[in-house]
């Protein structure tokens, strides 16, 4: 949720204006009986779609300053169908890899998968986590080196991370164009049939395991000049906001 409100938030800006062109659309909307003509700007619906992602209400709950809510839910809809949201994505990702001094499409990625906690409309949507204890849906994700989204895939908890490498490496390749040639995983991605669902796709999976992870930690150490105390049984703590 709070990643949509800063992607509307940016197409919002007066800066980036162009990503929503000030044009006008007619909707006939039909409301508690009544036919009207209602003539209202995509900006308009845009800054409704904003208040509903922050406000986390209901449709129906919409302020009347707003355009009518049947409007501002349809009109998303058209957004969603055509994937403006994922092209904009796609479009902030490069632009921040080049200013970084990257190549616009990644060549290497992260897989990785987290288990959450199922509510109770969950339903029979919802598995259960062994190694978790948790019963719920789990996220598979899919980010570059920097770590930008590239993926989605959810499933109940219950799935393997290993048995989604398929369906990760594919969504990866048909966004980037089929610029990846390697991929980062834990140990809860190793076996046979996830290498080869990888290279199927075209992308070679290394999956780093925890020991070799901690050695080149412990390598690194010297290097950032003998300060550094890593605890590899923790987990590191995030740095404080300054104020």
């Amino acid at each position: 949720m709070n990643f949509l409100w800063n992607l509307v938030s940016w197409a919002h800006d007066k800066r980036n204006a162009q990503a929503l062109p000030n044009i006008r659309v007619r909707r006939r909307v039909e409301f508690r009986g009544a036919v009207s003509d209602i003539d209202d700007e995509l900006r308009e619906m845009f800054n409704a779609l904003r208040w509903i992602v922050r406000a986390g209400a209901p449709w129906r709950m919409m302020p009347n300053n707003f355009p009518a809510w049947e409007m501002v839910y349809q009109q998303p809809q058209r957004w969603l169908q055509a994937g403006c949201f994922e092209n904009m994505v796609c479009d902030l990702r490069s632009i921040i890899r080049v200013a970084q001094g990257r190549q616009g499409q990644p060549s290497a990625v992260i897989l990785d998968g987290r288990t959450m906690q199922s509510t109770c409309e969950s339903g029979p949507r919802a598995g259960y986590d062994g190694y978790k204890r948790k019963r719920g849906s789990k996220v598979h994700i899919a980010v570059d080196t920097l770590g930008h989204l590239l993926a989605v895939h959810v499933t109940p908890a219950n799935e393997q991370e290993r048995a989604q490498v398929g369906e990760l490496a594919r969504q990866v390749q048909d966004i980037t164009g089929e610029t990846v040639k390697v991929a980062f995983a834990d140990q809860g991605y190793t076996g046979e049939d996830a290498a080869q669902a990888a290279r199927n796709e075209g992308i070679e999976l290394q999956v780093i395991k925890l020991q070799e992870a901690k050695k080149r930690l412990r390598a690194a150490a010297p290097a950032l000049g003998g300060r550094a105390q890593l605890r590899l049984a923790q987990p590191f703590s995030p740095p404080r906001a300054r104020l």
